[in-house]
């Protein structure tokens, strides 16, 4: 039997990229945008290493 999944993923849209870019601070955009700051924080450096 497969392991349970805890959590579901979640993709980004472009809308959640335009705010996460437009803010200055993890926190605050992990609130906005109902997720974690981590995810804020490896998503950001995804989006600018582009």
């Amino acid at each position: 039997m497969p392991p349970r999944q805890l959590f579901r993923k979640r993709s980004w849209t472009a809308l959640e990229d335009r705010i996460l870019l437009d803010t200055d601070d993890d926190e605050e955009a992990a609130a906005t945008l109902g997720r974690t700051v981590k995810s804020c924080t490896i998503r950001r450096w995804r989006l600018r290493r582009r």
